[in-house]
């Protein structure tokens, strides 16, 4: 890695964002743009201020988020997700940077059959706005780097992240939760299908990878996962029952009864990085966090 880079980071107060500052290695400066005062929707909001910057690198953090259950109105995910992410990308070709990274997620995939994991090339199905916001930045931004062949874009698609601050329920935290209240911990369908954990401290370090990795790539369009801690439902709460105990009870399947998993090798052999945090630790930090909500 460079001894010194100029990195903009978009986002830097959000759950990964944080975590991503917090990490950055010694010796680097990083320039932070937050809400209200960027606007990813309004690029009058930052490009000056990037073009006085001179980044080297711009990484794109900001998003709204949403699940099957919790959707925020469609325009509004495509402005801030979508058009967002394409505004913050011309600003930062026109401010001068080598490359721009831009977090994802899986869920641009939809689904995949259990044992067939998803490669970072295959084809999209959204299951809702989130997602489709998401698959369609993806879309623009590999069109973006046909017309301006001289930046480089990396897309991460993180799976599930878990850590304090998680702004949308997961399982493992969910189960934790009412493992720890004495509740019973419900398991949709026979609890067979599968889903992949990383901690938000891998995302980080993944991120950093990826800039690293940047520096040298081809002026194109790069996509990566960010992936690991393949687990099956019932499995990763029987993991849960053991540390903490608990009584488990299945109920009818739901729309997210479904797998999602991935195949990260890419990952490992040209980024470098792979999880370091196994689904034990993930589950005793939930713990911890999550006890704290009781104090």
């Amino acid at each position: 890695m460079l001894k010194h880079m100029r990195v903009a980071v978009f986002g830097a107060r959000g759950f990964i964002g944080k975590t991503f500052v917090q990490s950055a290695p010694v010796g680097h400066e990083l320039f932070l743009f937050n809400r209200p005062d960027t606007d990813v929707r309004k690029p009058e909001s930052f490009a000056e201020k990037l073009k006085e910057i001179k980044p080297d690198m711009v990484v794109n953090l900001s998003a709204l988020l949403g699940t099957l259950l919790l959707s925020l109105p469609v325009r509004e995910m495509f402005k801030t997700n979508t058009m967002g992410s394409l505004n913050v990308a011309y600003a930062a070709h026109d401010a001068g940077a080598r490359s721009y990274i831009f977090t994802s997620s899986v869920v641009v995939h939809g689904e995949n059959k259990k044992g067939k994991h998803l490669g970072r090339f295959s084809s999209f199905a959204p299951k809702h706005s989130y997602g489709a916001s998401k698959a369609a930045a993806e879309y623009a931004l590999e069109q973006f780097t046909k017309q301006e062949a001289d930046m480089s874009i990396v897309t991460l698609r993180p799976s599930l992240v878990v850590g304090e601050g998680t702004e949308v329920s997961l399982p493992p935290i969910e189960f934790v939760r009412d493992a720890l209240k004495g509740k019973e911990i419900q398991i949709f369908g026979n609890g067979l299908h599968e889903r992949e954990y990383v901690s938000v401290s891998d995302v980080a370090k993944g991120i950093w990878k990826a800039i690293e990795w940047s520096i040298t790539a081809d002026k194109r369009y790069h996509p990566f996962f960010l992936t690991g801690n393949r687990i099956s439902m019932r499995n990763l709460v029987e993991k849960v029952v053991k540390k903490f105990g608990g009584k488990v009870v299945y109920v009818p399947k739901t729309l997210q009864t479904f797998s999602l998993t991935t195949d990260p090798s890419d990952s490992k052999t040209e980024l470098g990085w792979e999880v370091k945090d196994g689904l034990d630790s993930i589950l005793d930090d939930v713990a911890r966090f999550v006890s704290l909500e009781k104090s």
